[in-house]
């Protein structure tokens, strides 16, 4: 079975998105779009983003442009973005909602705004339409855990949140503690935590900085010191904001693992302090399961070789996300969740969505030739163990 085949073989699986791209505001309000340039670009983070590192007229960014300037520029930046994400989401939408098989042109702008413009009034399309078209089923979205949640209620499209602490240190200045210190503001993510897990919270995600250092300081009056001085606006040493994130993650991942959830956990930090903070994990019996979000694998073989240990469920307590499949399938097992991630910081977007399957087909041809085998691994990775491993 060649690279195209394998891809139609699993190209009706629907597509479950993590960290995605796709307003989650929008699709709780399901709003009808006036055009496409409001579908493109005005309701488009990504696309927005993407226009921005073209240098677009800042106009186009902040809203103060028309729907027509923003679709207009989204044209003829097309052939700069050729390989993008963007262009990639792009086309896409295009293909599926519209049924146009060419991308976006500078040259066919009245054309492309009226023929389009015409479908959305005709359907009065939503969001709910885009996703259906677009074959997706569950959507997991990073939510600030301090706000209130959007309706999980949209249609056929089951919304995951994720617990979003990618900077838990500005997250922990924002909430007062009294006289608990630190123990105050577990408490109130705890309970933000027993709020998300009720909308189906299906992991927590922290970003730890490439400077983190484990460093931990278990005395208590000295944590709650640092707390305090950091709600008051005072700067911190690096140590001394290590040492707070460290008693957060620990007190954070007895939580995740008390609830049995995944830690994304996203990071550019030395080997050598994940490994210390894994090994006091493992001292006190509170490893959480976790997708370790790193930009290459390959330099942390050591703390996977220490901590890949089978959880209760059966699966890997410690798993890279990268872009090379191919290695990771000769060192983990296939049928664990391996998901996409362009860069470190980076969310998986709808665009990445569709190219984790040719990027899984092309792997997997080099794993095995069977074609029932090829199949069925790829449709585990690209649906079934996803949707398992995270309890979707």
């Amino acid at each position: 079975m060649d690279t195209f085949d394998l891809l139609d073989a699993v190209s009706h699986l629907p597509l479950l998105l993590w960290d995605t791209a796709f307003p989650v505001e929008e699709l709780s309000e399901n709003r009808p779009y006036r055009n496409i340039g409001e579908l493109l670009v005005k309701r488009s983070s990504t696309n927005r983003e993407a226009l921005r590192l073209c240098g677009c007229d800042p106009a186009i960014l902040n809203g103060e442009a028309s729907d027509y300037e923003c679709f207009a520029a989204l044209c003829m930046a097309t052939p700069m973005l050729m390989g993008h994400r963007a262009a990639l989401a792009t086309e896409t939408i295009l293909k599926a909602v519209f049924g146009l098989e060419t991308p976006l042109s500078p040259y066919q702008i009245e054309e492309l705004w009226t023929v389009l413009n015409e479908i959305i009034e005709e359907r009065a399309l939503r969001p709910s339409d885009v996703a259906e078209a677009l074959n997706i089923e569950s959507l997991c979205y990073r939510w600030d855990p301090l706000s209130p949640l959007p309706d999980p209620a949209f249609g056929e499209v089951d919304l995951y949140p994720i617990f979003d602490l990618s900077d838990p240190l500005a997250m922990m200045a924002k909430i007062s503690p009294s006289d608990g210190g630190l123990a105050d503001v577990i408490q109130v993510l705890s309970d933000r935590l027993t709020v998300f897990l009720a909308a189906g919270c299906a992991s927590v995600r922290i970003a730890l900085p490439k400077s983190y250092r484990f460093s931990r300081n278990s005395r208590k009056k000295e944590v709650d010191d640092l707390l305090y001085r950091l709600t008051a606006g005072e700067r911190l040493s690096t140590e001394e904001e290590n040492q707070l994130l460290t008693s957060l993650l620990i007190a954070l991942s007895c939580r995740i693992t008390e609830n049995d959830l995944v830690l994304l956990l996203a990071t550019e930090a030395e080997e050598s302090e994940l490994m210390a903070l894994y090994d006091y994990f493992a001292l006190n019996h509170i490893v959480p399961e976790t997708l370790l979000v790193i930009p290459y694998p390959w330099d942390y073989a050591d703390l996977f070789a220490r901590h890949t240990h089978r959880t209760p469920k059966g699966l890997p307590s410690l798993l890279p996300i990268a872009e090379d499949f191919a290695a990771l399938a000769t060192i983990f097992p296939i049928g664990a969740a391996i998901l996409p991630c362009g860069k470190v910081h980076d969310v998986v977007s709808l665009a990445d969505g569709y190219r984790l399957r040719g990027r899984l087909a092309q792997a997997l041809c080099a794993y095995d030739t069977d074609p029932d085998v090829l199949a069925s691994l790829t449709e585990d990775v690209v649906y079934g163990n996803i949707k398992n491993r995270f309890g979707i």
